[in-house]
């Protein structure tokens, strides 16, 4: 978690001082209609000046010609097999060499282990590490992802490259474990989300003109290397089309929590950033689309952290990406009309709030560690870490004059580390020794399940309002654990997690500052058997919004 509050701070830095860049005479700003003086047009070619064209007309150019941003420039797959395996050397090596983690050696370099690892699914379970060691496989996952696209690869063949990352991790490099069904979902899933929206905004940065931005751009260090390895051929290919619209804002202020289980409410700092990039460039611009689009056309993240004096009290980190769909547009030249398209998307949620027992996050060897605080209620505090794996997306903006109505519907489908929310309660009345390990040792359980939200943001003028709903629901599964026949008592569990937010904000004029208030509710729940918990959280949020 210092990682993540060491991120959060990086990010605020880094876009305050973009943020600040913007009185300088070579930043680049986008808006909703076509740029007369832009020294490039949108599909990337300086010598065709398509702002000089009616907007009717440079729609009808436009279209048809959209490239995929990846697919204009020669796929360097040799390139990316090179770059990964050159990241995966000293880790196999380590592993190899080093005697770390010995509570998962399970299988020996003998073939009757190892033709059971590759040739059965008896080996085939859930780990039983702790959650951090766990979700962190997104990282690694998005980092392996990041390969195969730096080097011009499509959305597929990078998932795929991922996929075949992922079996050589699991197969070869651990041969001593389990083959991990989580660390698979999480590295090939959730590393595909985390990657495709890191890959999407450093492209960002890397394609805008501006030492800040350039700066911006190693945020990605993989992306700018090869970016420069091909500094000297990358001028013979277009870039790829602008963005259509963007925002970027950070975000800091103060929140009061009051719970049903706390008799008093509690007052935090509060701090965050939110990117969003429109990847069509026709978005919002004055004519007729209707076209299939096969790269990525909408990415977001969002990351926030709730302080109390020296520590973080809460962490939230969503990442996503919509591709695939269909983009339909009909807007006149008065800019009024309609913007929607309909596509798959890929995200990733984790939500974390302190712990206050030090096994809550503590990595315990199973079967060679004592267990922690034998025969007391456990003490767990709420986590999750969820791969919406993939599902329907639908984005619609309306536009008027002087006023935007924007909603997205989506749904997806769930791998979580789950909390399970009834586990302490469940504690107080009957013996855990024989359950799940790592709902035994962690509090959490390993869940299928699902997403569903909507959001509906209304811009007039300077007032923007915005309203999100998201559900979520998981059942836990049985019969895959490590110790599986340790487990005496494989009962199911069943938690959901409703989340409800309003907001207001002011953006004053001439200025990138907006004043916002937010009123959000969460209705967490969970059952054990015949032990159901539940408790309802209200947050206040008023502070200072930095857009641009």
């Amino acid at each position: 978690m210092k990682k993540l509050s060491v991120l959060v701070l990086i990010l605020f830095s880094a876009q305050l001082l973009v943020a600040q860049s913007s009185s300088l005479g070579d930043h680049r700003r986008f808006s909703f209609s076509l740029a007369q003086n832009s020294s490039r047009s949108l599909i990337g070619h300086r010598g065709i000046d398509i702002s000089l064209l009616p907007p009717e007309c440079a729609l009808k150019v436009l279209s048809p010609a959209f490239p995929d941003s990846q697919n204009s420039h020669p796929k360097k797959w040799g390139r990316a097999v090179l770059e990964t395996l050159l990241i995966m050397a000293p880790i196999q090596i380590a592993y190899w060499n080093r005697h770390q983690f010995l509570e998962d050696w399970d299988y020996r370099l003998t073939w009757s282990d190892q033709t059971m690892r590759f040739f059965t699914l008896k080996a085939t379970k859930f780990d039983s590490n702790a959650f951090t060691i766990n979700w962190q496989h997104i990282l690694s996952g998005g980092l392996f992802y990041m390969c195969p696209r730096t080097n011009y690869l499509s959305i597929w063949d990078s998932f795929l490259f991922n996929v075949a990352t992922n079996f050589y991790w699991e197969y070869i490099i651990e041969w001593r474990e389990v083959v991990s069904i989580n660390d698979g979902i999480l590295s090939i899933f959730g590393g595909t989300a985390l990657g495709e929206t890191w890959y999407q905004v450093t492209k960002y940065f890397c394609e805008q003109d501006g030492t800040i931005y350039k700066i911006l751009g190693f945020l990605n260090p993989l992306l700018k290397f090869n970016r420069w390895l091909d500094r000297n051929k990358s001028k013979d290919y277009p870039t790829g089309p602008e963005a259509g619209w963007h925002e970027f804002s950070l975000f800091l202020g103060a929140r009061r929590f009051r719970s049903s289980s706390k008799s008093r409410s509690q007052d935090y700092f509060y701090m965050g950033s939110h990117m969003q990039i429109m990847h069509l460039p026709e978005y919002g611009k004055p004519g007729r689309v209707n076209r299939k689009v096969k790269d990525t056309l909408f990415s977001d993240v969002y990351l926030d952290m709730t302080r109390a004096k020296r520590r973080y009290e809460e962490l939230n980190l969503f990442c996503r990406f919509i591709a695939f769909g269909r983009f339909k547009q009909n807007i006149n030249e008065q800019s009024r009309g309609f913007s929607c398209y309909f596509g798959l998307g890929s995200a990733f949620t984790l939500f974390r709030k302190h712990r206050d027992a030090f096994y809550d996050s503590k990595e315990v060897r199973i079967e060679l560690d004592p267990f922690a605080e034998p025969g007391e209620p456990r003490r767990f505090r709420d986590k999750l870490c969820i791969v919406h794996m993939f599902g329907p997306v639908y984005d619609f903006t309306w536009f008027g004059r002087n006023f935007k109505l924007r909603f997205v519907q989506d749904a997806y489908l769930d791998f979580a580390q789950v909390n399970a929310f009834a586990f302490n309660k469940y504690s107080e009345i009957y013996p855990i020794e024989g359950t799940k390990t790592t709902l035994l040792y962690y509090g959490y359980y390993y869940g299928i399940g699902a997403t569903v939200s909507s959001a509906l943001t209304v811009n007039y003028r300077n007032i923007e309002l915005a309203a999100q709903i998201k559900y979520h629901l998981s059942h836990s599964i049985e019969g895959l654990d490590r110790f599986q026949d340790k487990v005496t008592d494989d009962f199911h569990l069943r938690d959901s997690r409703l989340l409800w937010q309003l907001s207001l904000g002011y953006q004053f004029k001439r200025t990138p500052f907006e004043l916002r208030v937010s009123y959000e509710g969460i209705d967490r729940r969970g059952k054990i058997k015949t032990i159901f918990e539940k408790e309802q959280e209200v947050r206040l949020f008023a502070g200072l919004n930095f857009k641009f």
